[in-house]
């Protein structure tokens, strides 16, 4: 797995793949919480158990965000992450993001449904596409609303996510 840098409204996000039968093992904090950073699952599915305990949680599959979900382990230890199928995801880690991790949302529009963006929105658009007015986007994008509220209409499943605004 090598992670791809993106630049995300003056944060770093970094995309991965894992392949097929690949697994990750990741530390947990004290509360049982994934410890990195934030992430948001954009294709396939990870199985996840704490290695420690054998406990095992809930499937994370296209359109997880970690910070919306309540998945937390019962105890402390590490994670193990098992990808039985090539998984895609966005990470948000704190090591690279030293002021701080944002507060995002995560979007999912299915093809030929529309989104409202209010003026001042923050949509790193991940993967799809989305036209608005004349224009494509095509993700990994940043798509910054400045001009007025705008509809936006995924042209393909599109999954996003929305930062803070202005």
């Amino acid at each position: 797995m090598l992670p791809v840098p993106y630049a995300a409204f003056g944060h770093v996000v970094f995309l991965c793949t894992a392949d097929a039968g690949s697994k990750i093992v990741t530390p947990l904090t004290k509360d049982g919480a994934y410890a990195a950073g934030l992430y948001y699952i954009i294709s396939g599915r990870s199985e996840v158990t704490v290695v420690e305990t054998g406990e095992r949680l809930q499937d994370r599959t296209a359109g997880w965000l970690n910070s919306e979900k309540n998945s937390i382990a019962a105890t402390t230890g590490n994670i193990q992450c098992l990808y039985p199928e090539e998984t895609r995801w966005v990470c948000v880690p704190y090591v690279s993001n030293p002021k701080g991790v944002p507060s995002v949302t995560s979007l999912l529009v299915e093809e030929g449904q529309s989104e409202n963006f209010e003026n001042g929105s923050n949509i790193f658009l991940v993967d799809g596409q989305l036209s608005i007015g004349e224009k494509t986007f095509t993700g990994p994008t940043q798509i910054r609303v400045r001009k007025g509220d705008v509809v936006a209409t995924a042209l393909n499943r599109v999954l996003a996510l929305r930062f803070p605004t202005l």
